[in-house]
């Protein structure tokens, strides 16, 4: 799909709170292209790696708002990518909130074994 292809759709986007990260970028490239979004972050340290940096609640909101000055809908979705009924659950918000889904941007990293992370 080229960006003309854009307009219109609807993108969900793992990974889109944290400032300066390729998620959040994704997000705003797609608004910017005419897509509305539904901007997914777990916008808090995973439990079993506290010190590891991700978006807050704060940089949800403000993605969010963002995208909605660029004249696109979008919602923030406060997920986890690993819990498979969260993510269910993410998909089932952005089609009730957005009317439909068109597209996914698994763009959230990680943390965990095999994520570049091992215990001490």
């Amino acid at each position: 799909m080229g960006r003309e292809g854009i307009e219109g759709k609807v993108a969900l986007v793992t990974g889109a709170a944290r400032k300066h990260s390729i998620g959040r970028a994704t997000a705003l490239r797609l608004a910017e292209d005419g897509a509305d979004l539904a901007c997914l972050d777990i916008a808090r340290p995973p439990e079993h790696a506290p010190d590891h940096g991700v978006g807050s609640s704060d940089e949800l909101d403000e993605i969010v708002a963002e995208v909605r000055r660029l004249g696109r809908r979008a919602v923030a979705i406060k997920a986890d990518v690993t819990d498979w009924d969260q993510m269910h659950a993410a998909v089932a918000q952005t089609v009730s909130e957005l009317g439909r889904l068109d597209f996914c941007c698994a763009i959230a990293g990680g943390v965990g074994f095999g994520m570049g992370s091992s215990p001490s």
